[in-house]
């Protein structure tokens, strides 16, 4: 790899979806946004692109980029901004997603390993099927606590806070009903969010597939940031 072939590259951040199963075994892709394409693919199609130069390996929390080069008098992409940004500008890419038979006592440890409001259920392929918040999480608590355990018994009130459950990701999962693509006008998928009441709504990939994660907090610090950088 020469220096004229670094300086006529892009770097594309490299994004890592977990999905995880109900025996603990994880499925790990790694995915890249093509501008060519204008869609996201996965890492391990680059290799037979005649764009790719190379990879640079992760480094500094990050995951690693593809080095994918600019043909002569190819426009270079343009910076978004606002609003009218992309979904892909400003969703998350690092994510983990569960199957249907993860338990809520992993998926509760999951979101506070990872920091995230929720995650997206998936089936076998990694197609969306729903969505699990703490909200979720807090519901199906309350309503077995207050179910009774018994006839003539208390109801699961008086069951320790910590007591177990065979509820899984299928059970208390809100099912999906909306998804939007990584070239969405953030403006749109944020009047989706507001109107529909979600928090955090999946991002799919040309094959259907879950690629991504935009939640209100991630909009919230794209404004902030943008405002800030136009004064």
């Amino acid at each position: 790899m020469g220096s004229n072939d670094l300086a006529d590259a892009n770097e594309c951040g490299i994004g890592v979806r977990e999905i995880l199963s109900g025996d603990g075994t994880v499925r790990r892709r790694l995915m890249v946004h093509c501008d060519p394409r204008s869609e996201a693919v996965y890492v391990s199609n680059c290799a037979a692109c005649e764009r790719c130069i190379g990879f640079r390996p992760p480094g500094h929390g990050q995951s690693g980029t593809v080095l994918c080069r600019r043909f002569e008098g190819e426009p270079t992409p343009p910076v978004d901004a606002g609003m009218q940004a992309p979904v892909r500008a400003v969703m998350e890419r690092n994510i983990v997603c569960v199957r249907p038979d993860v338990r809520v006592e992993t998926i509760a440890a999951l979101l506070l390993e990872w920091g995230a409001d929720g995650v997206p259920v998936v089936d076998e392929e990694g197609h969306p099927i729903g969505m699990i918040s703490w909200t979720d999480l807090l519901r199906e608590r309350l309503d077995g606590a207050s179910a009774p355990s018994g006839p003539g018994e208390a109801g699961g009130a008086d069951l320790p806070s910590g007591a177990p459950t065979h509820a899984t990701a299928g059970d208390v999962m809100t099912p999906l009903v909306f998804s939007v693509v990584e070239s969405t006008e953030l403006s749109r998928a944020a009047a989706l969010m507001s109107a529909e009441g979600f928090e955090q709504l999946p991002v799919v990939m040309g094959d259907g597939t879950v690629g991504g994660l935009l939640s209100t907090r991630d909009v919230a610090r794209w404004v902030g940031s943008s405002e800030r950088s136009g004064k």
